[in-house]
């Protein structure tokens, strides 16, 4: 049951008139619904559920170099829903990619959910980005490519080459959405230079 309170607001050509205030159970009720503070560290593993399987990944690092965004290695092996989590075996699977991205922001529109942390982060010295601001939405054709690895400065190597698309990851930060969206398609869903 709702208790109110009734305030006495004036009166006004002959209207007298008064607000009712639930002040008691809206703070009760705001309460209830708070979602738990969930902290992220690096090391902490966490799980994106898609359907009929479910895949991890791992906050590996900050990155000064990139807004000092979570940078994160996602796990190729696609897990069945009903697969028991160890941290171990997850952390020693094959890279699918890496990617800078808002970490709590995916647990708050609840795309991921945090499961476990490990020590074993991987070799990071061998993980390298690149990045452009030379394309339009009108053309997505970038000539001017720098490259780097986490916390480290970029370096420009102009026209991107295959070698350097094959070897680096899309260094801008990206939407915990389209994280999920590279998961489930193997592919970001959003139009990026080339």
């Amino acid at each position: 049951m709702i208790d109110l309170d009734v305030l006495f607001l004036g009166k006004r050509n002959n209207i007298t008139y008064y607000t009712f205030i639930i002040f008691k159970e809206i703070n009760n009720m705001e309460e209830k619904s708070k979602p738990k503070r969930v902290m992220t560290r690096v090391g902490d593993i966490f799980c994106v559920e898609l359907g009929e399987y479910k895949v991890y990944f791992q906050f590996v690092a900050v990155d000064t170099s990139q807004l000092n965004s979570t940078t994160i290695r996602v796990f190729e092996t696609k897990y069945p829903l009903d697969y028991v989590f160890r941290a171990e075996e997850v952390v020693n699977d094959d890279v699918s990619f890496f990617a800078h991205t808002m970490l709590k922001v995916g647990l708050k529109q609840n795309l991921w959910t945090k499961v476990g942390k490990s020590k074993n982060l991987g070799d990071l010295d061998q993980v390298l980005f690149r990045t452009t601001s030379d394309w339009t939405p009108y053309r997505l054709k970038a000539y001017r490519w720098w490259v780097g690895g986490i916390n480290q400065e970029y370096e420009m190597i102009g026209e991107l080459t295959e070698e350097y698309k094959k070897k680096s990851h899309f260094g801008w930060v990206m939407r915990p959405i389209d994280i999920v969206e590279k998961i489930e398609f193997g592919d970001y869903q959003v139009k990026l230079p080339y």
